[in-house]
Order: C-alpha cells, then structure tokens, then sequence
C-alpha cells in the first residue's frame, strides 16, 4: 500500500484491486449467493413437443389405454393451445386404495425418456416449461395430481423424484396451503420443505395456464423453482441428484381417489444447459422460513467489505498526498 501511495492514485486502485482479488478468489463458489453459472448459461439440447403426432414419443414408454380400469389418454381437438392436437387424459372412476407398497395413482400419459436419445440424459440445469388446462374436482383433504414428474434416473424404478404438484383447494387443518402449484420430493424424497412457497397465487381451472420449471439436478447444488404464468410459486433445494435430468412425464398423474378430471397438456419444451454447474441465484425464501446460520462465506463477504472501505481511505490519502506535492 505504501508503494501504491507513491504513484498516485492509480496505483492505489490497483493495490485495492489486487486485494479484492485475492480474497474472492479463495471464496467458494456460490458465497454470494450466485452461481458462477447464473448469467446466460449456454443451451444445449431441445426436446418439444406439441403433441401433433405419437411419434414425438417413438421408443420411450407411454401407459396403456384404460389404465386400471379408471384412466385413458389421446390426441384431441377439445381444448388446444397451439396447432390441431393437445394430449388429453382423463379420470373415469376411483381406484382402491394402494395395497402396502404399491400405487393405484391414476396414470395416463407418454413418458420423455431423455436418456435414450442421443447424447443421454440432459445436463442440468434444465428449463421445462409446458401448458396445462385443468377440470378437477380438488376439494377433500388428501386429493392431488401431479403436472410433472422429474427424475434424474435412468432407471425403470425412477427412485428419486421431484413433482410439480397442485394439492385440494381445502386441505387439512395444520398442513400446508392448498390450491397452489408446489414442488413434492424435497430437499429429499417424501418430503415437502421448500424454501419458498406461495399461499396467494391460486391455481385458476379451466383455462391454458403456463408451468415453468428450473430443475437443477447438481449433486451438490441440486435446486428447483417453479413458475406459474410468469410468477414465482415454489422453489427448494434437491438432494440426491446426479446432474442429468434423465427421464420425465406430464399429464395424468392424480389420486386414486378421483373418480372424474380431465387435463390437457400442450407446447412441451425441455432445454439443457450445456454447463455442468447449476446456475440459478440462490433461492428466496417464505417469511416464515428459518434463515440460514451464517457460513465462512459470510464473512469472506464482509472481509470484501473492509478492503472496500480501505481502498477509499487510500484514495483519499492518495489524493492529499499529490495535493501537497504540487503545493511545494
């Protein structure tokens, strides 16, 4: 600093610079909050579909017609956003209950098997975004369907999930709100903890509504926001990741206990991210969410914080300094 207070004050500033540098360097990524993959991330590979044709899905699963009985889907004219089609799929009688272990879910849907197309599963993050158009009666404590299904296994036995999920209108006294979208399996699988979470931003029936979703299946920094029609509902951490989004499915995915509902689905769009460090600034939090304990992050951060007010004062010296030698 003394050698910078010799030159003036250009050297001052980049002494200052040095220091800054210094620091930030040796901070982790992420310690202030943002990624160093948050701005503009590269895209990589796109998967749409407007439901227009079967063969948008050629090679990957779709559930059978009738399914248990209860539950079909199609290509239909009723209700479509863009072009002739949208995939519909609809309930047409209640399912027992599920045995110990099993799952009578209603299910009526095409799978996006991302892991058998070229290249693999998709590097996340991931951009899903989709249009839904719902009719269901979402009344009693318990009932729900599921608008997506996220895994990053590219297994048959999808053993870790995270759902976008819209829960009854009227759910149980003590559980969290209903009638919103809400992400399902986080921070880990059965759970639904997330760090941000509308209670205002109702789900409306029976019109195109927009789902946006950023899924991050980074094993360390695994995230997921949800967005509907522009606006932020949930988002949460998400554990158990493997850094490819590596299957999905939308349409039917609902209660056993629905007897009737019909959902269409329009305009998919999955994009990947060619990084392979999730990106997203770190997520918001609900008002009554714990904060997070401070972290040696916080005080790389505040160290930062005094260099800048050093480098101030060597300025200001600086400038006295050359003041006085031209006095002379």
């Amino acid at each position: 600093m003394i050698t910078a207070l010799r030159h003036g004050k250009r050297g001052g500033v980049i002494a200052c610079a040095l220091a800054a540098l210094a620091i930030s360097s040796a901070m982790p990524a992420g310690a202030l909050g943002v990624r160093t993959a948050a701005s503009n991330p590269a895209t990589g590979r796109v998967f749409s579909t407007s439901f227009e044709s079967v063969a948008d899905f050629a090679g990957f699963y779709i559930v059978p017609q009738d399914y248990l009985g209860t539950t079909s889907h199609e290509q239909s004219t009723e209700q479509v956003r863009n072009g002739t089609y949208a995939h519909k799929a609809w309930i047409y009688g209640a399912n027992p209950p599920p045995p110990p272990g099993g799952n009578t879910n209603h299910r009526g849907y095409p799978t996006v098997q991302l892991n058998k197309t070229p290249g693999g599963g998709y590097v996340c993050p991931c951009d899903v975004t989709f249009h839904v158009w719902l009719d269901m009666p979402l009344d009693v404590p318990g009932e729900w369907i599921s608008f997506a299904t996220l895994t990053p296994d590219p297994s048959d036995a999808w053993s870790r999930t995270v759902l976008v999920n819209l829960s009854a209108a009227n759910p149980a006294p003590g559980t969290a709100p209903g009638g919103v979208l809400h992400l399902m399996h986080v921070p880990n699988q059965g759970e639904r903890q997330p760090a941000f979470q509308t209670s205002t931003i109702l789900f409306p029936m029976r019109q195109w509504v927009e789902i946006k979703i950023r899924v991050d299946f980074d094993p360390v920094h695994g995230e997921a926001i949800v967005w509907q029609d522009g606006q932020m509902v949930s988002a949460a951490p998400v554990s158990g990741g493997s850094g490819k989004l590596e299957q999905a499915h939308f349409g039917m995915y609902a209660a056993p206990e629905l007897a009737t509902g019909v959902v269409y689905n329009d305009d998919l769009q999955i994009t990947e991210s060619a990084t392979a460090v999730g990106g997203t600034a770190e997520l918001p939090q609900s008002e009554d969410a714990p904060r997070p304990a401070a972290t040696p992050s916080d005080g790389n951060a505040g160290t930062l914080l005094v260099i800048a007010g050093s480098c101030l004062a060597v300025l200001i010296a600086g400038a006295r300094y050359a003041r006085r030698r031209r006095a002379r």
